[in-house]
Protein backbone atom coordinates (compact mmCIF):
# COMPACT_ATOMS: atom_id res chain seq x y z
CA UNK A 1 0.00 0.00 0.00
CA UNK A 2 2.55 2.14 0.99
CA UNK A 3 4.84 1.84 -2.46
CA UNK A 4 1.47 2.54 -4.31
CA UNK A 5 0.28 5.63 -3.01
CA UNK A 6 4.03 6.90 -3.28
CA UNK A 7 4.18 6.28 -7.26
CA UNK A 8 0.56 7.56 -7.25
CA UNK A 9 1.62 10.80 -5.33
CA UNK A 10 4.23 10.97 -7.96
CA UNK A 11 2.49 10.69 -10.82
CA UNK A 12 -0.24 13.54 -9.19
CA UNK A 13 2.81 15.55 -8.48
CA UNK A 14 4.44 15.29 -11.70
CA UNK A 15 0.88 16.26 -13.37
CA UNK A 16 0.53 19.39 -11.47
CA UNK A 17 4.04 20.43 -12.42
CA UNK A 18 2.87 19.75 -15.82
CA UNK A 19 0.08 21.84 -15.55
CA UNK A 20 1.97 24.77 -14.11
CA UNK A 21 3.90 24.74 -16.75
CA UNK A 22 0.88 24.80 -19.13
CA UNK A 23 -0.91 27.60 -16.90
CA UNK A 24 2.69 29.60 -17.48
CA UNK A 25 2.83 29.10 -21.05
CA UNK A 26 -0.52 30.51 -21.31
CA UNK A 27 -0.37 33.60 -19.44
CA UNK A 28 3.14 34.25 -21.48
CA UNK A 29 0.68 33.74 -24.40
CA UNK A 30 -2.14 36.19 -22.89
CA UNK A 31 0.48 38.67 -22.40
CA UNK A 32 1.74 38.49 -26.11
CA UNK A 33 -1.79 38.60 -27.33
CA UNK A 34 -2.37 41.47 -25.06
CA UNK A 35 0.20 43.32 -26.63
CA UNK A 36 -0.61 42.59 -30.06
CA UNK A 37 -4.21 43.77 -29.41
CA UNK A 38 -3.36 46.77 -27.64
CA UNK A 39 -0.32 47.55 -30.58
CA UNK A 40 -3.74 47.66 -32.76
CA UNK A 41 -5.50 49.71 -30.99
CA UNK A 42 -2.87 52.45 -30.40
CA UNK A 43 -1.18 52.50 -33.53
CA UNK A 44 -3.62 53.73 -35.56
CA UNK A 45 -4.20 56.13 -33.49
CA UNK A 46 -3.07 59.78 -34.13
CA UNK A 47 -1.26 61.60 -31.36
CA UNK A 48 -1.13 65.27 -30.75
CA UNK A 49 2.21 65.84 -32.44
CA UNK A 50 1.34 64.46 -35.34
CA UNK A 51 -2.04 66.09 -35.58
CA UNK A 52 0.13 69.09 -34.81
CA UNK A 53 2.55 68.37 -37.70
CA UNK A 54 -0.52 67.71 -40.09
CA UNK A 55 -2.18 71.27 -39.12
CA UNK A 56 1.01 72.98 -39.73
CA UNK A 57 2.53 71.53 -42.99
CA UNK A 58 1.90 74.56 -45.44
CA UNK A 59 2.73 77.65 -43.32
CA UNK A 60 5.37 79.56 -42.48
CA UNK A 61 6.90 81.36 -39.32
CA UNK A 62 4.86 82.61 -36.85
CA UNK A 63 1.58 82.22 -38.71
CA UNK A 64 2.52 78.25 -37.80
CA UNK A 65 2.28 79.02 -33.69
CA UNK A 66 -0.54 81.83 -33.99
CA UNK A 67 -2.26 79.28 -35.84
CA UNK A 68 -1.29 75.95 -33.68
CA UNK A 69 -2.17 78.30 -30.21
CA UNK A 70 -5.10 79.66 -31.61
CA UNK A 71 -6.39 75.54 -33.23
CA UNK A 72 -5.15 74.43 -29.58
CA UNK A 73 -7.22 76.69 -27.68
CA UNK A 74 -10.46 76.37 -29.35
CA UNK A 75 -9.86 72.68 -29.30
CA UNK A 76 -8.98 72.22 -25.68
CA UNK A 77 -11.88 74.27 -24.78
CA UNK A 78 -14.76 72.30 -27.32
CA UNK A 79 -13.09 69.27 -26.07
CA UNK A 80 -12.98 69.70 -22.38
CA UNK A 81 -16.45 71.07 -22.45
CA UNK A 82 -17.46 67.92 -24.58
CA UNK A 83 -15.44 65.12 -23.14
CA UNK A 84 -15.01 65.86 -19.44
CA UNK A 85 -15.03 62.58 -18.01
CA UNK A 86 -15.77 60.71 -20.75
CA UNK A 87 -13.25 58.52 -22.97
CA UNK A 88 -13.25 57.83 -26.65
CA UNK A 89 -14.11 54.58 -28.55
CA UNK A 90 -10.12 53.94 -28.95
CA UNK A 91 -10.02 54.60 -25.08
CA UNK A 92 -12.83 52.21 -23.62
CA UNK A 93 -11.61 49.43 -26.24
CA UNK A 94 -8.14 49.41 -24.70
CA UNK A 95 -9.55 49.75 -21.08
CA UNK A 96 -11.99 46.79 -21.80
CA UNK A 97 -8.43 45.06 -23.46
CA UNK A 98 -6.92 45.37 -20.54
CA UNK A 99 -8.85 44.71 -17.93
CA UNK A 100 -10.21 41.30 -19.39
CA UNK A 101 -6.27 40.93 -19.81
CA UNK A 102 -6.10 41.42 -16.62
CA UNK A 103 -9.35 38.78 -15.34
CA UNK A 104 -7.55 36.07 -17.74
CA UNK A 105 -4.01 36.20 -16.19
CA UNK A 106 -5.56 36.48 -13.07
CA UNK A 107 -7.63 33.51 -12.96
CA UNK A 108 -4.37 31.73 -14.52
CA UNK A 109 -2.61 32.92 -11.46
CA UNK A 110 -5.01 31.56 -9.08
CA UNK A 111 -5.03 28.33 -11.17
CA UNK A 112 -1.09 28.09 -10.78
CA UNK A 113 -1.15 29.02 -7.14
CA UNK A 114 -4.01 26.69 -6.02
CA UNK A 115 -1.59 23.50 -8.40
CA UNK A 116 1.53 24.86 -6.43
CA UNK A 117 -0.20 24.33 -3.05
CA UNK A 118 -1.47 20.86 -3.85
CA UNK A 119 2.34 20.03 -5.18
CA UNK A 120 3.78 21.12 -1.81
CA UNK A 121 1.30 19.43 -0.05
CA UNK A 122 2.26 16.28 -1.89
CA UNK A 123 5.98 16.62 -1.44
CA UNK A 124 5.31 17.90 2.61
CA UNK A 125 3.07 14.54 2.87
CA UNK A 126 5.55 12.27 1.29
CA UNK A 127 8.09 13.60 4.13
CA UNK A 128 5.97 12.39 6.93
Amino acid sequence: VGLGKNVADKAKEAQLFVQIKYLDREMLIRKENFGLAIWDAVSEQQWIHEALADETKDKHGLGVIAGTVGGLTKGIKGTVAKTLGAFSSDEREIAACVNKAKEEVKSMEEKKRRKEMAVAAIIEKGKK
